[in-house]
């Protein structure tokens, strides 16, 4: 039986063992999302085959995509990352500039699965973002 003195330490492993995980998880979305400016919130191993941004209407704003699925750590609006074609708008056109408060939904499709984030623009270029959903990709997965 352990007396109240070693429980009174096994708690105390506890919480300091939880404040630690704590800091790191903070730290770790910290570097992940400290960088507004980077739209792309879904990591895959696999590589990424396309990427949308919806506007409120779920109208598209901007969309590229890959022949072949590509490894990025960032997508930056309206710069058409290596590998990747821009869909829309039509090729060598911007897209509009996001408006301050806007609603977004940004949408990064891979080979299996694919994530929609619900984000709210900054600026023109910049987004929080808030809610997610992941899900498998279906053949006909709707764009």
């Amino acid at each position: 039986m352990v007396g109240n003195e070693g429980k009174r330490w096994l708690f105390g492993v506890v919480a300091a063992v939880g404040v630690i995980l704590a800091m790191l998880g903070y730290a770790y979305w910290t570097l992940v999302y400290v960088d507004e400016s980077n739209l792309l919130t879904f990591l895959s191993p696999e590589g990424i085959r396309s990427f949308t941004v919806l506007d409120s209407r779920k109208t598209t704003v901007w969309f590229i995509e890959a022949p072949s699925p590509e490894r990025l750590s960032a997508i930056r609006y309206g710069e058409v990352p290596p590998g990747f074609v821009q869909r829309l708008p039509t090729v060598g056109t911007r897209p509009r500039a996001f408006v301050r408060d806007e609603v977004l939904t940004l949408r990064a499709e891979a080979v299996t699965r694919y994530q929609e984030h619900q984000c709210t623009a900054n600026g023109e270029a910049s987004v929080s973002c808030g809610f997610y959903v992941q899900s498998p990709t279906a053949r006909t997965s709707p764009r």
